[in-house]
């Protein structure tokens, strides 16, 4: 140990004690740099990677949020039976864990992880995938935020029957009296925000109100502790599909209204609306961890990632209402 020793008295001697300051702190910059590469998944694994080629026909997306269990289960009970690739996007940092595990490298199917920003939630995820991946989409593309099963949703269950069905989009409300999936024109929500209905806050500005769907607006969300939304641009949200999904409120009134934020798409489907669509999705969700563009957008997948929609239904000539307010205010 002399040797070490002596060569460190006669650095000193010979280094001006300020630069070996700067050297001290430039190491202990890059073993912090190198930790914090470690935690958010941007080194390579360490473990094995799954090798196996990209399916052309079918792709699912999972939007993981600290839930690479049920990554594991997406693999081995819905994408090895269905042969479609896994493209994973991790907001909580997980792409090193999922790449390492061993159940991602034996998989028959292709599992990769991608670590984004925590934004947008979800739909920001979706949006996100499609704008990158546009000139290669798969024939079939499967959308899924995960946990699949959940206290609010089940979204195991449409992710199959898209599997399934081609034709199929998203889970929908059920409308019971006609025996069929709700569209925007019957459909409303009892938890409405002040851009809904402005009247009633004068009242009261905290509780919500009921109001038509396509009058949707959100303030807080109240299965997140009731946590206060950021306001989409603009508000509310026929007026949002109107300004950037491209469709008009006539449109939207024959569409299904979509829930639980799992969609079935098609490359064909994609391609029948322009690339800007879904930058603008992007765009507008990313601006907000919580914001009310992706709520909006969680009704609106049909809109989004469905066939086109058919001729407009038209707007009634009456002022049809729901208790005292229109269904349909003017613009």
């Amino acid at each position: 140990m002399r040797a070490p020793r002596a060569f460190l008295e006669s650095l000193k001697q010979q280094v001006p004690p300020r630069y070996l300051l700067a050297l001290s702190g430039g190491l202990c910059a890059l073993a912090t740099l190198w930790w914090l590469a470690g935690i958010t998944g941007l080194l390579p694994p360490s473990g094995p990677r799954n090798t196996q080629p990209a399916s052309a026909a079918c792709q699912i997306v999972a939007a993981e949020y600290r839930a690479v269990d049920e990554v594991a289960r997406l693999v081995r009970d819905v994408a090895q039976p269905a042969q479609c690739s896994v493209r994973v996007y991790s907001k909580s940092g997980s792409c090193r864990q999922i790449d390492a595990a061993e159940w991602a490298a034996a998989a028959s199917v292709r599992v990769s992880c991608t670590t984004l920003r925590n934004t947008g939630r979800e739909q920001h995820t979706f949006a996100h995938h499609v704008v990158r991946h546009w000139d290669a989409l798969p024939t079939r593309l499967h959308l899924v935020p995960l946990p699949l099963t959940g206290a609010h949703h089940d979204r195991l269950s449409p992710l199959k029957r898209g599997l399934l069905d081609p034709k199929h989009t998203c889970q929908t409300f059920a409308d019971a009296k006609r025996g069929r999936a709700a569209t925007f024109a019957e459909r409303v929500s009892h938890f409405c925000g002040r851009a809904s209905c402005p009247e009633e806050r004068a009242v009261s500005r905290d509780a919500p109100c009921t109001c038509h769907l396509l009058n949707y607006s959100l303030d807080r969300y109240r299965k997140r502790n009731n946590v206060t939304v950021v306001a989409a641009r603009p508000r509310t949200l026929w007026r949002w599909a109107e300004a950037h999904l491209k469709v008009s409120q006539g449109a939207l009134r024959g569409l299904p209204v979509c829930t639980s934020g799992v969609a079935s798409t098609s490359r064909a489907w994609l391609r029948s609306r322009p690339r800007a669509i879904f930058e603008a999705i992007e765009r507008e969700t990313a601006a907000a961890h919580h914001g009310e563009a992706g709520h909006y957008m969680e009704r609106l997948m049909a809109a989004a990632y469905g066939p086109l929609p058919a001729s407009p239904v038209p707007l009634p000539q009456s002022s049809t209402s729901i208790g005292k307010r229109p269904l349909l205010r003017s613009v």
